[in-house]
């Protein structure tokens, strides 16, 4: 239909202006959910190899590992129940995030991966997930301004919504 061809012309359009910045030997993107047609577009026009699902359980993040199983593409889960200030200055989310986020820049550091990072809308845990890749990032960590500076580069809606959250 034409509003179907309309959507899949807009989700290209959005992808293609997503900028990559550079985490170990790897790419990293931002973007929101992955639906089974913007994920055929993720990997057909911008090669993504891997997607970075930051939900909840309760948010099915199975449904994002079937599309990437569907399109080739590796799946890597951290389960992450919201973004807010209490959550992630509780030790055990904390403690549970170092182990995820140092097995994360492992395979990163290590690959020469093309990643999407996601949650739902793509803006707090993508951006907060996104943010501390960089700053820890493998080959050359940025400082705080640089890496809310290469948010911006990477998506400019996970940057507006991150803020100085």
């Amino acid at each position: 239909t034409a509003v179907a061809e309309k959507k899949k012309l807009d989700d290209a359009t959005k992808i293609n202006a997503l900028g990559q910045i550079d985490v170990g030997r790897s790419k990293l993107m931002l973007w929101h959910r992955p639906t089974l047609r913007s994920g055929r577009l993720l990997k057909d026009l911008r090669g993504v190899t891997m997607i970075i699902t930051a939900q909840a359980k309760r948010e099915s993040p199975q449904d994002v590992r079937k599309i990437c199983e569907q399109f080739g593409m590796k799946h890597f889960w951290i389960e992450l129940n919201g973004a807010n200030q209490a959550l992630l200055c509780d030790k055990a989310v904390l403690k549970y995030m170092r182990k995820r986020i140092r097995e994360l820049l492992t395979i990163l550091k290590e690959n020469e991966e093309v990643a999407l990072i996601h949650c739902a809308a793509g803006i707090h845990r993508t951006g907060s997930l996104g943010y501390t890749l960089l700053r820890l990032a493998a080959n050359d960590p940025l400082n705080k301004e640089q890496a809310y500076a290469a948010l911006k580069i990477m998506r400019e809606d996970t940057w507006k919504g991150v803020g100085d959250w």
